[in-house]
């Protein structure tokens, strides 16, 4: 009986120190990919969002300290963070591809779970280091104020109306671009004639810079386009008398400001000839104010 006793004392105290490192939970530093911000996860967590900071902690307030002395506000910049760990796996790699010349007490080996900080034995997670891809088509709805008004006298002499337009871009940060705008001046413009909204089809040719900083983004364009011929809405309206140009030119300036997918645009057409021939010498500026969403 004091022999079964002795055995099972003895299995016991093998199994419990076994079944506490089988358990033993361990805890990471990383930088979630799409808030900025420090959390404090499971080692085993491998969510693609988590970009890898330290780990290896043993006990989540030994974690937590070591966030507080590092990250104090408890933000990151992910993309930063991303350029860290290339860096360090770059390094693995060069170190692997020189040969061994040194003698062996002068080795030293780079081990890639010193620059992830993790666990001997157990795999950093994967670095994505992903370029930023631009959003290079782009859907584009404003409002139109023009200065058509004083070829027929109006008090004010500003028309306004809307634009929607459709544009492809071709580049990253330096760009050009072209698509289709269609451009209407709406309103009663001069009862007495029966000329109401005038509208007409550009195609624009610009050139542009742009710049996402974090989650913001802002862009200038500068360029020409190409009007057909200013026509009535409605067959029931016409010029007034006036002689549309069978085609037009303008000049370009926009700039926007808001997200990479969704910003809000300012600009300024001047035309560079006469939009109408029996206006010589006028030239139409519009002001706008719009909203474009790339994807």
């Amino acid at each position: 009986m004091k022999r079964l006793l002795a055995l099972i004392l003895a299995l016991g105290l093998i199994a419990v120190p076994v079944t506490l490192n089988a358990q033993q939970k361990t805890f990471k530093a990383v930088c979630d990919r799409s808030s900025g911000i420090v959390k404090i996860v499971a080692t085993e967590d491998r969510s693609p969002e988590m970009i890898p900071l330290k780990g290896g902690f043993p006990f989540y307030q030994v974690a937590e300290k070591w966030v507080k002395e590092n990250y104090p506000d408890g933000k990151c910049d992910p993309d930063a963070e991303i350029k860290k760990n290339q860096a360090a796996t770059d390094a693995v790699s060069r170190q692997k591809g020189i040969p061994d010349q040194m003698p062996a007490k002068q080795n030293n080996k780079t081990d890639l779970n010193e620059f992830f900080n993790t666990p001997p034995g157990q795999a950093p997670a994967p670095v994505q280091a992903q370029l930023f891809k631009f959003r290079n088509t782009s859907l584009l709805m404003g409002l139109l104020f023009s200065n058509l008004g004083k070829v027929y006298g109006t008090d004010p002499p500003m028309i306004p109306g809307f634009s929607i337009g459709l544009e492809q871009l071709f580049g990253s940060a330096l760009y050009g671009g072209t698509g289709i705008h269609m451009i209407a001046l709406t309103g009663k413009i001069d009862g007495s004639t029966g000329i109401n909204s005038l509208y007409t089809i550009r195609i624009p040719l610009f050139a542009g810079y742009r710049k996402v900083n974090g989650s913001r983004y802002w862009g200038v364009d500068l360029g020409l386009a190409a009007n057909a011929m200013l026509r009535p809405v409605t067959t029931e309206s016409d010029l007034g008398g006036e002689i549309a140009a069978d085609r037009s030119f303008n000049t370009i300036t926009r700039v926007r400001t808001g997200t990479e997918h969704s910003a809000f645009e300012f600009g300024i057409d001047v035309w560079l000839n006469d939009l109408l021939l029996t206006e010589s010498g006028f030239q139409m500026t519009v002001l706008s104010v719009g909203y474009r969403y790339s994807f």
